[in-house]
């Protein structure tokens, strides 16, 4: 579904999740429709890390918190050049759906 902002991001991710509850994972492009996708998901009772994933290949403060604290079902963040970012944010996603290990921060290029 397409969401690229809060608020479709925030209703693509509403919409997937009520017409499949049994989703185990929700992969963004930007991080803006990944936060809102988040919000959704745990409206939606998505509140365990280990049985719910969201992955999402930009970067803001506020998602790199989320990941950095470690107790979110926001997981996989990849903030570099884009085509990159989507390569290893969807590798880490493809470890974690076959219950393997994931770093749970990433370094930004540029910043420390």
């Amino acid at each position: 579904m397409q969401g690229i902002g809060t608020t479709d991001g925030g209703q693509a991710a509403a919409n997937l999740l009520a017409a499949h509850p049994d989703i185990n994972m929700l992969v963004t492009f930007n991080t803006l429709a990944g936060l809102a996708a988040r919000t959704s998901a745990m409206h939606a009772g998505k509140t365990d890390r280990n049985t719910f994933l969201l992955a999402t290949a930009d970067s803001e403060d506020a998602s790199l918190k989320l990941i950095a604290d470690n107790n979110d079902i926001y997981q996989i963040n990849w903030g570099a050049f884009f085509p990159a970012s989507m390569i290893l944010m969807l590798r880490d996603a493809a470890v974690a759906f076959k219950g393997g290990k994931i770093k749970p921060t990433r370094l930004i290029f540029g910043q420390t």
